[in-house]
C-alpha cells in the first residue's frame, strides 16, 4: 500500500503544532478483564514507560503501538480522568 501525502483538501484543515516532548501522563481504558495503559497520544511505548500495554486477565498482549493520523501524531485537545467503582 503506497504512502499517502497530505492532499490539498486535507491540507486546508491541517493544524501545524510544535512537536511535544515525551508525554507526561498514562491514561487507562478498562472493560471487564481487559485494560490498556496508553500515553497522552494513544501510543503504547514500553521504552518510555515499562507498564504501558494492552492486557487481558493480567497478561500483556501488546507492548508497542503508535497511533498516527494523516501521517503524524494526533493533537491532544483535552483529556479528563475520573474514578469509577
Amino acid at each position: 500500500m503506497p504512502t499517502a501525502s497530505v492532499t490539498e483538501e486535507v491540507q486546508q484543515y491541517y493544524i501545524v503544532a510544535p512537536a511535544v516532548s515525551r508525554p507526561e501522563r498514562t491514561l487507562v481504558l478498562k472493560h471487564d478483564e481487559t485494560f490498556g495503559l496508553f500515553n497522552e497520544f494513544g501510543d503504547i511505548d514500553t521504552q518510555a514507560r515499562q507498564d504501558e500495554g494492552l492486557y487481558h486477565e493480567g497478561t500483556r498482549f501488546l507492548s508497542r503501538y503508535a497511533l498516527s493520523l494523516a501521517g503524524g501524531p494526533p493533537l491532544l485537545l483535552s483529556a479528563g480522568v475520573r474514578r469509577t467503582t
